[in-house]
């Protein structure tokens, strides 16, 4: 038996590397809100991760621009955006030896679920999951410890000392402690390093197939 049965992954910064269809998705947005400049890519990666409308807060948005800026974005990454995206070296691999093991794979992920289905399907993975679950579009369930908990109720009668969290950032590492979980911090996202030490992961992985002898235990 593995160590861990029910293997929960983020998605941006952990599977797939997504910086060229967000940020360019957040170029346009950006534009479209006609601010008199627009950062380049590089300048934009803060927003990978966390939910998108905090990041256009944090950028300096009021809450009403915030939204209006999130349905640009969205404009750009239905059509563009979702498949400029590359998978991170192993991980389908990995994947599909979890799930040939029998482990239950969940991707949680702050990104709308249906964006996040079309991921899946446009890497060939989604028939290695059990569940996907992300936010709604109209913000629910954007919080990363709300996602973790909608998982849990889809997994009863199973112990939380066999879930495990996987993810590129603090956000990822703090709702797996705050739900009782081990956790895995991929060292190769879009996380701060030192916020991710500062949550204290069960375990740090430089690259992804590294999890593979974590879970098998």
């Amino acid at each position: 038996m593995p160590r861990y049965s029910v293997v929960l992954c983020d998605l941006d910064g952990t599977l797939s590397d997504p910086k060229v269809g967000i940020t360019r998705s957040v170029q346009y947005a950006l534009r479209k809100m006609a601010l008199p400049s627009v950062p380049k890519c590089d300048e934009l990666t803060s927003f990978i991760g966390p939910p998108l409308h905090e990041s256009f807060i944090r950028y300096g948005l009021t809450e009403a621009e915030a939204w209006r800026a999130v349905g640009y974005y969205r404009e750009y990454f239905a059509v563009h955006g979702l498949y400029e995206n590359d998978l991170y070296p192993h991980v389908k691999a990995t994947l599909e030896r979890l799930a040939h093991d029998g482990v239950a794979l969940w991707l949680a992920t702050s990104k709308p679920t249906g964006f996040s289905e079309q991921i899946l399907d446009f890497f060939g993975l989604r028939p290695l999951f059990t569940g996907v679950v992300g936010s709604e579009l109209d913000g629910r369930r954007s919080r990363k410890v709300d996602v973790l908990r909608h998982i849990i109720e889809q997994t009863p009668g199973v112990s939380r000392e066999l879930f495990l969290m996987v993810g590129d950032h603090e956000q990822d590492i703090l709702a797996a402690s705050t739900w009782h979980m081990d956790s895995v911090a991929v060292e190769y996202g879009y996380g701060s390093p030192t916020a991710l030490y500062k949550a204290c992961p069960t375990y740090l992985v430089e690259q992804f197939d590294e999890i593979y002898p974590i879970v098998k235990g």
